[in-house]
C-alpha cells in the first residue's frame, strides 16, 4: 500500500519500494519509509502488514505521523534525536498503540538512506507480543525461583565441580560467609571436616560423571568459617548451566535432630538397663556368693595346711573357684559399664560373637527363665562399627525375644541366634519360639513411639533407635514373623576390610615369660590394691607403693623408675596432673606411666587420656596384660 505513490514515482524508487513493500508483506513484516526532516516526520509508506498490525488505513498513519502512534514514552524527547541513528542500522523494542487503543510491543530495525538528497528512514518491525509474553513468564517464574530459593529454610548451593558457583542466605549463614558473592569460587571442601572430604568429593565426583542421584542423602560435619561445628544432610542432582553440567545441593541442618536421636538412645539405654537391673543383681549375687563363701572356707581351713599337707590340692580347687566366680562378676561389671558408657564415635573392626556375647551375659538371667539359648555362630569376619551402639542393638533384639515369651518355659522354648558371612556381609538372626508379630502390625513396628507393651514397659523407641544405629553402619534390619510360630530377627552388616587385633589377653593358660628385671612404682590411694599389685608383680620386678600422686612424685625425684603404674582418679592430684608433672620435672618418664581406672572417667579426663598413647587398664584387669606391658617398657628402658 503506497501512500504518495507518484511522489515516490517521481523520486525515481517507485519500482524498488514496490518491492520491498511485496517482500515485507510476504514475510510478515512492517514496512515504513519517512521523511525525518520535519516534525513529525513525514510517511511515505506504509505496508499491508503494518496496516492490519496498526488497525489504521494508510491514510489515517499520513494523517496522524508517527508520534501519535507510538507509546508516549517512546517517542523522542528533542525533534532532532532521530538524526542520531547509527548510518548503519539501528535495532531497537518499542511499543505502539493500535486504533482500538492496545498497546503491542515490536521489534524494530531502522535504518536511514538517501532520497533525492533527502535524509529518509526506513524501518521494518515485527509483532514481539509473544516473546515479551515469553520473556516476562521467564522473568515471573526467576522471580519466583528467587523468592523460593533466598527463603528457602534450607541452605541451597550450586557447584561447578567442588567450587562453589552459587549460595542462598541459608546456605551462606551456615558457612558462615556474609553472602554468595563472598563464596563464590572457593572450594566447598574448606567448609567439610578433613574426615568427610574424601567421601563429599567422591560423591560430587560421581554425580558429575554418571548423573546417578543417589537415593539416601549424604551426612557430613561441615565447619564455618567462625568456626562453628555443624552436622548437614545433603542431597544433590546434576543439573546443567550454559552447556555446563553442575550439581544443585540442598543442605539441611541436622546437627540438633542428630543431638535428639542420641538423648533418645541413652534414654533407650538406661530403659533397658532398668529392666535388666534385678537380674543383673541376680548375676552378680550368683557368683559373689561362693566367691565369699570359698574365700570363708579357705580363711578357716589355711592355718590347719602345715599339720595336714596332703590338703592343698582340695585348697586350690576352692582358689580356683574363687578366682572364676570374680571373674564372673569382673565380665558381667565390664559388660554393663561398656554398655551404659556408649562411646558413640569409635568405631573399627568388631568381631559380632564378643557382642553377642556380652549382651547376653548383661540379659543371661533375664533370658534363662524364659527361654534357652541356642548359640549357631559359625566363622565370620568382623564388621567396621562401633561395639557399644551394635551390643545395644542386640541385647534390644534378645530381650524383645524374651519379652514375646511372657509364660515361656526353658525346657521346650528358645532363642536362637546364629551367625553367617556371604557375599561380603555378615548377618546375625535371633529368632524366638513366642507368639510372633500380627500381620496388622508388622510393618509398624520400627515407627518411632509404636509400641504393643503396656505403658511404662515400652517406649515405643528400641526398634526405631535398632535401625538408625543400624543404618548408621551402612546395614540394615528386617524382620520375618508369623502368629503363633515366632519372629526372626535379622540384622545384615557390610564385612570390614581390616582385620581383627590379636588379643593376647584371650590366650587362656598363657605361661609367664620372665623378661628384665625392672623398677616399678605403683600409684593409687586404694592401699589395698596397691598392695595386692605389689604381691602379685614381685616375683618379676621390684616395686615401691605410692597412695598419693604427691608422694610418687617425691620418690620419682630421688628414683628413676623403669615404669609407673598409676590411678587415674585420686583426691587433690589426680593421675592426669601427675602425668602433666612428670613431664615437667622429668621429661621423658611421663611415656613410661600406665594408667588404671576403677569407673566411668568424666570427658575431660577420656579426652585427654585418648591423645595418648600411654596403656589405660580398666579394673578389675587381666593381670597378663598388665605383666606384659610392663615387660615392654622395661626392655625400652634397658636398651
Amino acid at each position: 500500500m503506497s501512500l504518495s505513490s507518484s511522489k515516490l514515482e517521481r523520486l525515481g524508487g517507485g519500482a524498488l519500494f514496490e518491492a520491498l513493500r511485496v517482500a515485507a508483506d510476504r514475510s510478515k513484516l512492517g514496512l515504513a519509509l519517512t521523511f525525518a526532516d520535519r516534525d513529525p516526520p513525514e510517511v511515505l509508506l506504509l505496508n499491508q502488514y503494518a496496516s492490519d498490525l496498526l488497525g489504521y488505513t494508510a491514510e489515517e498513519v499520513l494523517r496522524l505521523g508517527p508520534w501519535e502512534i507510538l507509546a508516549p514514552e517512546y517517542v523522542p524527547a528533542h525533534p532532532d534525536a532521530s538524526w542520531k541513528l547509527d548510518p548503519s542500522g539501528n535495532q531497537f523494542e518499542a511499543v505502539v498503540i493500535t486504533k482500538q487503543g492496545k498497546r503491542v510491543p515490536v521489534e524494530v530495525t531502522l535504518s536511514t538512506i538517501e532520497i533525492d538528497s533527502r535524509r529518509a528512514f526506513i524501518a521494518f518491525f515485527r509483532d514481539a507480543s509473544e516473546r515479551w509474553r515469553a520473556m516476562s513468564a521467564l522473568q515471573e517464574s526467576e522471580e519466583r525461583f528467587r523468592l523460593v530459593v533466598e527463603g528457602a529454610p534450607d541452605g541451597v548451593a550450586i557447584l561447578n565441580g567442588p567450587r562453589i558457583r552459587f549460595l542462598n542466605p541459608r546456605a551462606a549463614r551456615m558457612l558462615g560467609v556474609p553472602d554468595s558473592e563472598s563464596a563464590a569460587g572457593r572450594m566447598i571442601t574448606e567448609f567439610i571436616h578433613p574426615d568427610d572430604v574424601e567421601a563429599c568429593v567422591q560423591r560430587i565426583r560421581q554425580l558429575l560423571e554418571t548423573g546417578k542421584v543417589h537415593r539416601d542423602a549424604a551426612e557430613y560435619r561441615s565447619r564455618s568459617l567462625d568456626g562453628e561445628e555443624l552436622v548437614v544432610e545433603i542431597s544433590a542432582i546434576p543439573i546443567e548451566i550454559g552447556g555446563d553440567r553442575m550439581v544443585l545441593a540442598f543442605a539441611r541442618d541436622v546437627t540438633e535432630r542428630k543431638a535428639i536421636q542420641r538423648r533418645l538412645a541413652e534414654a533407650e539405654r538406661l530403659t533397658a538397663l532398668g529392666v535388666l537391673s534385678a537380674g543383673v543383681a541376680h548375676e552378680i549375687n550368683n557368683p559373689l556368693a561362693y566367691v565369699l563363701l570359698n574365700l570363708e572356707y579357705l580363711r578357716r581351713e589355711l592355718p590347719r595346711m602345715a599339720s595336714q599337707p596332703e590338703r592343698l590340692d582340695d585348697l586350690m580347687i576352692r582358689v580356683r573357684d574363687a578366682c572364676h566366680g570374680a571373674e564372673r562378676v569382673a565380665t558381667i561389671v565390664r559388660d554393663l559399664r561398656t554398655f551404659a558408657r556408649g562411646d558413640d564415635s569409635a568405631r573399627g573392626p568388631v568381631d559380632l560373637r564378643d557382642v553377642l556375647e556380652a549382651a547376653v551375659n548383661i540379659a543371661g538371667n533375664t533370658l534363662s527363665q524364659r527361654a534357652r539359648i541356642v548359640r549357631d555362630y559359625s566363622d565370620t569376619p568382623a564388621v567396621e562399627g562401633n561395639s557399644n551402639r551394635l551390643e545395644q542393638v542386640f541385647l534390644n533384639l534378645l530381650l524383645n525375644a524374651a519379652q514375646a515369651m511372657p509364660n515361656g518355659d526353658p525346657t521346650h522354648d528358645e532363642i536362637r541366634i546364629r551367625v553367617r558371612h556371604a557375599e561380603g556381609r555378615v548377618s546375625v538372626e535371633v529368632e524366638d519360639t513366642g507368639d510372633g508379630i500380627p500381620d496388622a502390625i508388622i510393618s509398624r513396628i520400627f515407627e518411632p513411639f509404636f509400641s504393643t507393651k503396656p505403658v511404662g514397659v515400652g517406649t515405643g523407641l528400641g526398634l526405631p533407635i535398632c535401625r538408625s544405629i543400624i543404618s548408621s553402619h551402612n546395614g540394615t534390619i528386617s524382620v520375618e514373623s508369623s502368629p503363633g510360630h515366632g519372629a526372626t530377627f535379622r540384622v545384615d552388616l557390610p564385612a570390614s576390610l581390616t582385620p581383627l587385633a590379636t588379643d593376647a589377653a584371650r590366650q587362656d593358660g598363657a605361661p609367664i615369660s620372665q623378661g628384665p628385671r625392672g623398677r616399678v612404682l605403683v600409684v593409687d590411694d586404694e592401699l589395698a590394691v596397691a598392695s595386692t599389685l605389689r604381691l602379685v608383680l614381685e616375683s618379676e620386678h621390684d616395686v615401691q607403693l605410692a597412695t598419693s600422686a604427691a608422694e610418687a612424685l617425691q620418690l620419682m625425684s630421688h628414683v628413676t623408675y623403669d615404669a609407673v603404674v598409676c590411678d587415674v582418679a585420686m583426691p587433690g592430684m589426680t593421675g592426669i596432673d601427675l602425668y602433666d608433672a612428670v613431664r615437667v620435672a622429668h621429661p621423658g618418664s611421663e611415656d613410661r606411666m600406665i594408667f588404671m581406672t576403677g569407673g566411668t572417667l568424666i570427658p575431660q579426663s577420656q579426652e585427654f587420656l585418648a591423645k595418648l598413647k600411654n596403656p589405660l587398664l580398666e579394673k578389675p584387669f587381666d593381670t597378663q596384660v598388665l605383666r606384659d606391658s610392663l615387660r615392654s617398657l622395661v626392655r625400652a628402658r634397658r636398651r
